[in-house]
């Protein structure tokens, strides 16, 4: 019994710097989406990039790469944007989120008036637009 205790407490020990770091990434996340909504996009993009490099945010690396893209959206940096979501639609594309992606990918494109690549990038298949009733004559 003192020995399962023993592990246990280690285990405990061991652990603690990892929820102490996980604090501090979700404290850095926190802020960076502070910073979005209040429009620093360049202080948001910096936090995000720091939330994405760390090695314990599996569970905020999605949204924090998805924000960092907006962020360089918003802040006129369309080409990195661009980049961005692109590399998170290549290594998360069963993100629940991946349709924002798409649409703000077209969203860039439609802007660079390359509508042709903006329609491929909606995703599909696109929702079917009920047609208006004919008068019958």
């Amino acid at each position: 019994m003192k020995n399962y205790l023993l592990i246990g407490f280690c285990l405990l020990l061991a652990l603690a710097p990892l929820a102490a770091q996980s604090r501090k990434t979700l404290g850095i996340y926190n802020q960076a989406r502070l910073d979005f909504t209040q429009k620093r996009y360049v202080a948001a993009m910096a936090g995000f990039q720091q939330v994405v490099n760390a090695s314990d945010a599996n569970s905020l690396m999605q949204q924090a790469r998805f924000f960092y893209a907006l962020s360089a959206f918003k802040n006129q940096e369309p080409e990195r944007a661009y980049e961005a979501l692109l590399d998170l639609r290549n290594r998360f594309p069963d993100w629940a989120h991946i349709a924002e992606v798409d649409y703000t990918l077209a969203e860039i494109d439609f802007q660079r008036n390359n509508t042709v690549a903006a329609l491929g990038q909606l995703p599909k298949p696109w929702p079917k637009v009920p047609s208006r009733p004919r008068p019958t004559r």
